[in-house]
């Protein structure tokens, strides 16, 4: 929400995308569904309250150790993504181009793909496997519509912002 205040505040010139907004919007209601939900970014915990063990506890190292990595290499994703991110809102502010935009939401989009990837693993661990991940199937359901969105919408932008029409669309479309 900070974000959106700076941004909007007239440091910049250029006016906020619907992606941008809904994405910021949408993050707030996600975050206050984990918490109702008691769902952990990293799924520690389990049902009975106790966050304190991780929901994984009682599996093998080697199934354990192939799932929670890809949890915090996310939540870690994530916090790299939005330092950069900001870094890049500092250059634009102060009239600076930079050349790795495309790379960034690049970096989201693949961001976005090993979120899903983890979600359908809980789902894995909760019904297959009978582990008591903390969570619900709400919040389940919820966050994989979300991020969904957020993988459409930011391909979306990647394929308007950063490639070419092609010659026959771009010549229909001045003749019209």
């Amino acid at each position: 929400m900070l974000e959106l205040r700076v941004r909007s505040s007239g440091i910049q010139q250029k006016q906020l995308i619907f992606l941008h907004v809904y994405h910021h919007i949408i993050t707030l209601w996600l975050c206050w569904v984990c918490l109702q939900e008691r769902l952990s970014i990293q799924w520690y915990g389990n049902r009975a309250g106790d966050w304190s063990a991780p929901c994984l506890h009682r599996l093998s190292a080697h199934r354990a150790t192939s799932f929670l990595p890809l949890r915090r290499l996310c939540t870690i994703a994530n916090a790299a993504i939005h330092v950069a991110m900001y870094y890049f809102y500092a250059c634009q502010a102060i009239g600076l181009d930079v050349w790795w935009k495309r790379y960034l939401t690049t970096m989201q989009i693949v961001q976005f793909i090993a979120d899903e990837s983890g979600n359908v693993m809980w789902a894995y661990y909760t019904k297959y496997l009978g582990r008591a991940c903390s969570g619900s199937w709400f919040s389940f359901w919820f966050g994989m519509g979300v991020i969904a969105s957020f993988l459409l919408l930011f391909i979306d932008f990647y394929r308007k912002s950063y490639l070419k029409p092609k010659a026959g669309k771009a010549a229909a479309a001045k003749a019209e």
